[in-house]
């Protein structure tokens, strides 16, 4: 066993996985009651393996309508180019896969070092398990630090997808899923003024995109998305600040 801790939390490597798990102190566990919540263990290759099933290829998906993709998901055509995207606040990686399988070219940013050595660990194991032919024609990259003091050196995106911190809700706080509990104990809750600059600084990409994650109950991002595009308990909003000509979007 091997172990990396950063303050309350710390990463554990067994021998039995080629991923990393992440566990926490007792401090952490009594103030938030997660006694028999043990630890978070992010399977990307079996997520990637549900998302393969047959039930999962639906050109309805909210997601990849709004990306703007034809086709299912799932079925990008071979020849096509795939679309360099930034997923500016990658987290736990979730989203970053929902886009690396839907054939984007994918940059993940992530500030905390240990979320992002937890990211690693699981996208390593991925690319591992899958068929070479799969796997070589895969490209995921992970960036340290935060997205706004991005590398010069990156290609220009042509979608920006943003998932910021939900906005507050009058609910108990066991509505919230453990996995965003843990989140927001590692990297905050946000704030209104951090999504601002994070959307600020998408703008200035001028992306022919800017896809922006959202709970059903929250009010618009910005003013004059292009769509909004809702699933059973959230939605995502299209917004277009390209310099290129604003392409036209399409719900079919």
């Amino acid at each position: 066993m091997s172990e990396e801790t950063c303050e309350n939390f710390f990463l554990v490597a067994s021998e039995e996985d080629l991923r990393l798990k992440l566990f926490w102190n007792e401090k952490i566990a009594k103030a938030e009651g997660w006694q028999n919540f043990k630890a978070i263990d992010i399977d990307l290759y079996q997520i990637w393996r549900e998302w393969e099933s047959e039930s999962f290829r639906r050109a309805g998906d909210p997601l990849w309508r709004a990306l703007g993709f034809k086709g299912r998901p799932g079925e990008i055509k071979a020849h096509d180019r795939p679309p360099i995207i930034f997923d500016a606040t990658a987290g736990f990686g979730i989203d970053s896969l929902r886009l690396l399988f839907y054939g984007g070219e994918v940059y993940s940013f992530e500030r905390s070092q240990l979320l992002l050595k937890l990211l690693a660990s699981g996208r390593g194991e991925l690319l591992a398990k899958l068929p070479p032919e799969v796997s070589q024609k895969l490209s995921w990259r992970l960036i340290a630090g935060d997205a706004c003091n991005n590398p010069t050196a990156l290609p220009r995106p042509e979608i920006i997808y943003l998932d910021p911190m939900y906005p507050p809700r009058v609910r108990e706080k066991g509505a919230q899923s453990k996995e965003m509990r843990v989140l927001q104990r590692m990297v905050g809750k946000g704030s209104e003024e951090e999504d601002q600059r994070l959307f600020a600084w998408a703008k200035a990409l001028s992306p022919k995109r800017i896809i922006v994650k959202r709970p059903f109950y929250a009010n618009p991002f910005a003013k004059n998305p292009l769509a909004s595009i809702k699933g059973k308990l959230l939605r995502f909003e299209v917004y277009s600040y390209s310099s290129l000509e604003p392409e036209k979007f399409s719900l079919k």
